[in-house]
C-alpha cells in the first residue's frame, strides 16, 4: 500500500578472527520487485566494538515478502 515501515537496527562487525572492525559503514540491499521498492537507509560507520547503529526505510507499492541482506561487507556469519 506505498506505507514505510521504519526500523532501527544495530550490528556488529567482526573479521575472521572475532576481533571488532571499526571505521566501516555497512550496506543493505532489499529484495526488489520491477523497481517497485522505495529503500532508503542510514547507517553510521562502526566504532571501536564494531558497533553500526542504522535507520532503514522500506516502502513498496506491491505486497510480498520483502528480504533485507547486508551487501557491504560482503563475508557474513550468523542470523541474516
Amino acid at each position: 500500500n506505498g506505507t514505510a515501515y521504519a526500523g532501527v537496527m544495530t550490528i556488529t562487525l567482526t573479521d575472521a578472527g572475532g576481533n571488532f572492525v571499526s571505521g566501516v559503514t555497512p550496506q543493505f540491499s532489499a529484495t526488489d520487485t520491477n523497481s517497485r521498492n522505495i529503500y532508503t537507509q542510514n547507517c553510521t560507520s562502526t566504532n571501536g566494538s564494531g558497533v553500526s547503529t542504522c535507520t532503514n526505510s522500506l516502502r513498496s507499492h506491491h505486497a510480498e515478502v520483502k528480504t533485507l541482506s547486508i551487501s557491504s561487507p560482503i563475508t557474513k556469519t550468523g542470523d541474516t
